[in-house]
């Protein structure tokens, strides 16, 4: 607003000057002179007007260099504005792709919940989650104390499915025990001691999974070995024995666990 201001002081003075030429001016100072001390009192005061004109011709153009100058700064201001508003643009639209990955984490667990619910099993107050021991095809029924050679009584669930049929651990927790090479009633045989305080009874597997040894931590779900019919098994149809121990001790009958995991029921 100075700037223009001053602007039209300036042009109003050079439309003044182009209308009262200087040399008409001197020449009219001649013709009307009255006296030497007249004349001179007539050129100090022409000379006071073009210092004022050259103050404002001074003024208006400091006034444009302060003007370009601001406008270059605020260019500079503008360009950085824009590039910071990209950046928090570019973190929201990151935001919102974690907060989408996160809500579809959230529905995932909660369809976890759900499914683990659905496989959690009271017995006589007893409350055990487990996944199913055999990942694919297979059978088994409720064949807890089927008496066995040597007067014994069969202390576990036989899980049917075909030979190399992945094992997977029911639990989180590690490998307490095992017995890699086929030996004893149990052939290959497989502990696994659950953070739930519970032990889990692997026997008669074909093989061991790669990576898998003895203080291994495994995963619920994680592939720890393979239906096989080694061991006292060696004449009956491929089949993995799995037992529950509760806090370690003596075996109970898995197969209320066995049937709320089931994924094939």
């Amino acid at each position: 607003m100075e700037l223009d201001l001053n602007q039209q002081k300036l042009d109003e003075r050079v439309v003044a000057m182009y209308k009262n030429r200087t040399d008409l001016l001197i020449l009219n100072l001649l013709l009307n002179f009255k006296g030497f001390d007249s004349f001179i009192s007539d050129l100090e005061f022409m000379a006071k007007v073009s210092e004022a004109d050259m103050a404002l011709v001074g003024k208006t153009k400091l006034l444009k260099d302060q003007v370009q100058q601001n406008q270059f700064k605020l260019e500079e201001e503008q360009a950085k504005q824009k590039q910071a508003l990209g950046e928090v643009e570019t973190k929201q639209a990151e935001m919102k792709r974690n907060l989408d990955a996160q809500n579809m984490l959230q529905q995932l667990l909660s369809a976890d919940i759900i499914r683990l619910q659905a496989q959690t099993t009271n017995v006589d107050g007893l409350q055990i989650t487990i996944l199913f021991p055999v990942n694919g095809p297979h059978s088994f029924i409720d064949d807890w104390g089927f008496p066995r050679s040597g007067g014994r009584r069969h202390r576990g669930n036989d899980i049917f499915a075909k030979e190399g049929t992945p094992v997977v651990a029911v639990t989180d927790g590690y490998i307490d025990e095992w017995t890699p090479k086929e030996k004893g009633l149990g052939g290959i045989v497989l502990w696994v001691r659950g953070y739930d305080n519970n032990r889990y009874y692997y026997a008669h597997l074909q093989k061991i999974a790669p990576g898998i040894t003895l203080g291994s931590k495994v995963a619920a779900g994680q592939v720890i070995g393979y239906v096989g019919n080694t061991g006292n098994a060696r004449t009956t149809p491929h089949h993995l024995h799995f037992q529950i121990h509760p806090g370690g001790g003596e075996p109970i009958n898995p197969y209320p666990f066995l049937v709320a995991s089931d994924p094939y029921k």
